[in-house]
């Protein structure tokens, strides 16, 4: 299997359709593969702390540019990890894309995957999101995937998204949209609006969301969903669909939420 990121979902799936098979995924992109590698009992252990890829392979050069994050936002000056784009270089590397060869530009001498990472005590490379995927909230820019992990495993939540949503004043406000079905689904949409914001699940959620996010990280609004939209080759979460779902129950949002009762956060 290929081309599509390897999930703690799918090689659970594999595991129990094929309980002999030995599976490993493999990390790497068109510009520089392979990377990296990890048994799937490995990547299913540690998927608390984002998405395992494994270890470097032999004579792939490996950098995370923490340039990219700010340390300050990210928590690392709390003793957590240093998280930047993973850079990559390598026997496989590409030489360069089709038509900067074309131009005679120079070969290329690393690749920036986009990847945000960080590699763990073990030399282990963790991903932890996408450059894209940041969202700004006044001074503060928060890494969804830095978050998402600890808050899928609150109690009741099956899957959690943290999206941004424009505002007119120029900033972003963060919404949290969860959901409580045991599996990921993409679905076709139920009857009525496609997010609620009271639900026992988003008043249980704003109520526990303060132990376990940094306090810049703190949603300002908790909606649930019926099933979270996938988009792409990777199926992953569809952020834009999701912002444009829970835009209209942002408008009345000023600043940080005050209640727990309806689905926002006490700051």
């Amino acid at each position: 299997m290929g081309a599509a990121p390897v999930t703690v979902a799918l090689l659970e799936r594999a595991r129990r359709v094929l309980p002999g098979t030995r599976w490993l995924a493999v990390y790497g992109a068109t510009e520089i593969l392979p990377a990296a590698v990890t048994e799937a009992g490995e990547k299913i252990a540690a998927a608390a702390a984002g998405d395992l890829v494994g270890r470097p392979l032999d004579g792939i050069g490996v950098r995370v540019d923490t340039s990219v994050v700010d340390p300050q936002d990210q928590g690392a000056g709390d003793g957590g990890p240093a998280v930047g784009e993973l850079v990559l270089t390598g026997p496989s590397l590409m030489a360069g894309y089709l038509a900067d060869v074309d131009a005679g530009r120079p070969p290329v001498t690393e690749h920036r995957t986009g990847d945000l990472a960080h590699q763990d005590a073990d030399g282990r490379i963790v991903l932890v999101g996408r450059n894209r995927d940041m969202i700004i909230r006044g001074t503060v820019n928060i890494y969804p995937g830095l978050f998402e992990p600890r808050l899928r495993d609150l109690p009741g939540v099956a899957e959690a998204v943290l999206v941004g949503v424009p505002v007119p004043d120029g900033d972003e406000r963060v919404v949290l949209v969860v959901t409580a079905g045991a599996e990921r689904a993409s679905g076709e949409p139920t009857a009525g609006p496609p997010v609620r914001t009271d639900t026992p699940l988003t008043r249980a959620v704003a109520d526990q969301v303060g132990r376990v996010l940094d306090h810049g990280a703190l949603p300002d609004l908790v909606v649930e969903a019926a099933y979270l939209p996938l988009a792409g080759r990777s199926r992953k979460p569809d952020r834009r669909l999701l912002a444009e779902w829970v835009s209209p129950v942002t408008g009345d949002l000023t600043g940080s939420s005050t209640g727990g009762s309806t689905g926002r956060v006490r700051a």
